[in-house]
């Protein structure tokens, strides 16, 4: 796990992250969109919750 403020600077595969903001949309491997939107009235993200990227990784 790597905690950076800056999500556009890591190099991997995967990246879990709640928001798209802060590099995290620009970043170069799969952006598993996790939680709620809070800025759109909480609307489910791609992978709400830990269950739908379990099911992600049980599947790739």
């Amino acid at each position: 796990m790597i905690i950076i403020h800056r999500k556009d600077l890591l190099i991997g595969d995967y990246l879990i992250h709640y928001r798209t903001a802060r590099g995290a949309g620009d970043f170069c491997g799969v952006h598993l969109h996790f939680g709620q939107d809070y800025q759109n009235n909480y609307r489910d993200n791609d992978f709400p919750n830990w269950n739908e990227i379990i099911a992600y990784f049980e599947l790739v």
